[in-house]
């Protein structure tokens, strides 16, 4: 499997947790020193928290799942120094809640007739 595969299991997991069972903490995935760790929340549907990520080009970054509007923030480097068209925000946009999809480019337009 591929880091962004590796990664997004554990994206998946905490968001599985978060609407099944609820969380009581925020959750962060750590990208750092080639792995991918997930800290404060265990989901009871993942094996393991930490995965090794094969590529080297992976800089620091942090995920953080907010347990109350349920959506992933991100702090430092998500692309890949090395190959720069592989991105974890790939990952984690693909995930955002509709919310901010459904809103039109310009909310100043009015919706009247």
């Amino acid at each position: 499997s591929t880091d962004l595969q590796n990664l997004e299991e554990l994206k998946n997991a905490v968001e599985v947790e978060a609407a099944d069972n609820g969380i009581d903490k925020n959750a962060i995935i750590e990208i750092k020193d080639g792995k991918a760790t997930l800290k404060d929340v265990t989901p009871k549907s993942l094996g393991k928290t930490e995965v090794s990520l094969k590529s080297k080009g992976w800089g620091n970054a942090t995920y953080t799942y907010d347990k109350d509007d349920l959506k992933w923030e991100h702090t430092g480097t998500t692309a890949n120094t090395k190959e720069p068209k592989r991105d974890m925000a790939d990952v984690f946009t693909s995930s955002e809640p509709p919310k901010t999809s459904e809103k039109p480019e310009t909310p100043e337009t009015p919706v009247t007739p």
